[in-house]
């Protein structure tokens, strides 16, 4: 699987939590870092059609590193929005399924 933080963020910050807590699981888990235009540990900044290009290639590369034919996408924020924009103009053959994301509102967490 591949990881996707978001804006102003880093794999770091998105994923330093999740990402060992998956390998722990079995899972096989790469982190991208996209949109390097500022000072260490803020990604996502740069154009979305470049980030896309990255996310496109890094897949390409994560899949000749396993031998494996599909790559599950987790995402966060604009991780979210970039990979479908992706999604849309470089891998045709890809599929989504999008589970609480910001730009639809979520239901996932309940405060009280």
């Amino acid at each position: 699987m591949v990881l996707v933080h978001g804006t102003g963020s880093s794999a770091v910050l998105n994923w330093g939590l999740l990402a060992p807590h998956l390998v722990r699981r079995g899972y096989c888990v790469f982190a991208l870092e996209y949109g390097r235009t500022g000072p260490p540990l803020i990604h996502g900044l740069g154009p979305i059609e470049d980030s896309a290009r990255h996310l496109d290639d890094y897949v390409d590369r994560v899949r000749a590193a396993t031998g494996t034919r599909k790559v599950d996408l987790v995402v966060a924020s604009q991780g979210d929005l970039m990979p479908r924009y992706c999604l849309k103009f470089h891998r045709r053959e890809a599929e989504a399924q999008v589970m609480g994301v910001a730009w639809a509102g979520s239901r996932m967490l309940v405060i009280s």
